[in-house]
């Protein structure tokens, strides 16, 4: 629909200089009601904190989608991020297609990295 392919169905290019991917944009957040809702908080490299509700259910990737659309430099830079615990500190990349309840990230803030 809008013409975006989610991270697992990109092609990789290892020729490309760049290893950026493009997310889809997230889905929208749950109610403060919705019983399985969680808070997690992404920290940009600005020292702004971001804040939302996501479903417990939401896969990891969903972080990754929220933080690409609130992260303007990463339409301008069309490089590859990283969100990461912050302790200890593990990157969230290998956790794309677990649920942010399998990772135990509510309540927790995650910070952006530029890969």
């Amino acid at each position: 629909p809008n013409g975006k392919m989610a991270a697992d169905e990109l092609p990789v290019d290892s020729s490309s200089a760049s290893s950026a991917v493009v997310y889809d944009l997230p889905s929208d957040e749950p109610p403060e009601s919705a019983r399985d809702a969680v808070k997690v908080s992404i920290k940009l490299l600005n020292g702004k904190s971001f804040p939302r509700r996501y479903y417990r259910n939401a896969s990891v990737e969903e972080l990754f989608r929220v933080a690409a659309s609130v992260e303007p430099a990463v339409a301008q830079k069309q490089e590859s991020f990283d969100l990461v615990t912050r302790f200890p500190a593990t990157s969230l990349k290998e956790s794309l297609h677990k649920t942010i309840g399998e990772c135990n990230l509510a309540g927790s803030q995650i910070f952006f990295r530029w890969l």
